[in-house]
């Protein structure tokens, strides 16, 4: 893939293979267009993936911060 995104990370049930699983994703990604979002901040999401799997995600990743509300919680 030229380009993945893995969307939500860390909203899924954390588990030795879910650990593993994103461990060798990451792996195989190094130096690939690769797009994460999360809703946590940085150290929730370093507790939640792991310190190995976060340092690889940091690797040569700019961070961008959005703030707002809730689109899903928006009456229509």
């Amino acid at each position: 893939m030229d380009l993945l995104v893995l969307d939500d990370i860390g909203a899924e049930q954390q588990t030795e293979w879910s650990t593993s699983k994103l461990f060798e994703i990451l792996d195989d990604r190094s130096g690939k267009a690769t797009v994460y979002t999360t809703n946590l901040s940085s150290d929730e999401l370093k507790e939640r993936v792991g310190e190995r799997n976060f340092s690889r995600m940091m690797d040569n990743t700019n961070v961008i911060v959005m703030n707002g509300s809730d689109y899903r919680r928006r009456a229509f």
